[in-house]
């Protein structure tokens, strides 16, 4: 029986959106370890989401950083650093 990694992997996006429902923002994103070397396949795709993500009309240039960062497209794993609003203080 293989080993299940992911039961329900979401996207990029999706996180950045429910961290801003639940009042939080992301200040960060990092890896542990990138991929030694990039595939050809791997390549193609990070030019692909590229390519799609200055199609979309973020409301400031840093969801598109954040997108196409060399973290996570060719991260191992993703680590976030998160803020919390203080109680009173405005998102």
């Amino acid at each position: 029986m293989g080993f299940l990694a992911h039961i329900s992997p979401i996207s990029f996006i999706q996180l950045k959106f429910m961290l801003h429902l639940n009042g939080l923002k992301l200040l960060r994103v990092e890896t542990n370890k990138f991929k030694r070397r990039p595939k050809l396949k791997d390549k193609i795709t990070s030019w692909i989401v590229k390519v799609c993500a200055r199609r979309f009309n973020f409301e400031d240039d840093t969801t598109y950083n954040e997108l196409t960062s060399d973290a996570v497209l060719y991260g191992d794993t993703l680590i976030f650093e998160i803020e919390k609003p203080r109680h009173g203080e405005p998102d």
